[in-house]
């Protein structure tokens, strides 16, 4: 299960790794709640209206996000883990 402030953090706060980009994409078996996407996109959105990162920094964030593979599963799903 991933968390969406963990692909946050590889997409901005560190610099932007491909290979571990590349990791991630391959890697398939990455599962976390439906909401990740809202979660992420949020996110960088909150950072790009403090003028933290870039509008191309935004794209390029995104642009590696879609291409990571993620398997999102159902929230009610997840209840009883939690």
């Amino acid at each position: 299960m991933v968390d969406a402030s963990v692909i946050v953090h590889i997409l901005l706060d560190a610099q932007i790794q491909p290979e571990l980009v590349n990791t991630l994409e391959r890697s398939g078996d990455l599962m976390a709640p439906h909401l990740i996407d809202l979660e992420v996109l949020s996110a960088i959105r909150k950072q790009l209206n403090l003028k933290k990162i870039s509008d191309e920094k935004a794209k390029i964030a995104l642009e590696y996000f879609s291409a990571i593979t993620i398997d999102r599963r159902p929230v009610q799903m997840l209840i009883p883990r939690i």
